[in-house]
């Protein structure tokens, strides 16, 4: 009989707080080994409709359409189905190994607290996601999260869009367990009044510096400061 395709995935999203719009950009590594495949399986929040930009550089995207879950495609569970179209996405050829497909939306931000819609790799085999949340200066944001839970910013893998302030980062439960097919995240912003920043002499600092293998590069500063 022909190998079936064995695929697993790896997901890194960043969502970025400016002003009053915020924008996902997401990147998701599918890794397809003994067989290759034609077609992958994505879940896209409902609430989302189909007002987003998808795009693979390595392997072009031939269509994408909505499909219904079950044995001809993925099984979801009830959860899952309630909140998540899936989509097929049929590649421009059959391919083996790592397939790369970036994802980004932008919303307007209405009200104070506001949920960020969730795209996210769905497939047989096993599914890693990361997500990080940034805002700008004048920015405060609070996050509550639930099937998620918080990690340390310099533990996520190169990220999808650029990032300078980084408040929050989380690693998110599988969508296949009964906890990752509830994550949601709510967030709730808020601007800063303006205010005089004091001076401050800083007398000591560690850095340490994180390489990744792509050239990026992030760095954790500790510094010890006494107001002057």
């Amino acid at each position: 009989s022909r190998r079936r395709p064995r695929i697993s995935a790896q997901s890194v999203g960043l969502i970025s707080v400016q002003g009053r719009e915020f924008a996902v950009d997401w990147r998701i590594a599918y890794t397809i080994s003994r067989a290759s495949a034609k077609t992958l399986y994505l879940l896209v929040d409902k609430s989302l409709r189909d007002e987003f930009k998808i795009a693979s550089a390595a392997v072009p995207i031939a269509s994408k359409s909505i499909v219904q879950p079950g044995e001809k495609s993925i099984p979801l569970s009830d959860e899952l189905a309630k909140r998540y179209n899936l989509y097929l996405l049929n590649l421009d050829h059959s391919s083996l190994g790592d397939v790369v497909i970036d994802v980004r939306y932008e919303r307007p931000i209405v009200d104070k607290g506001f949920d960020a819609p969730l795209v996210r790799p769905i497939c047989l085999g096993e599914i890693s996601e990361q997500l990080a949340v940034q805002a700008a200066e004048e920015s405060a944001v609070k996050v509550n999260v639930s099937g998620a839970k918080e990690i340390d910013a310099v533990d996520l893998p190169p990220l999808p869009a650029q990032a300078a302030r980084i408040l929050w980062a989380f690693r998110l439960d599988a969508p296949t367990t009964p906890g990752g097919s509830k994550t949601a995240l709510i967030l709730n912003t808020d601007v800063h009044e303006s205010y005089e920043i004091p001076s401050a002499l800083a007398v000591s600092a560690r850095l340490t510096t994180y390489l990744d293998v792509d050239g990026g590069q992030r760095t954790q500063a500790a510094f010890s400061v006494a107001n002057v």
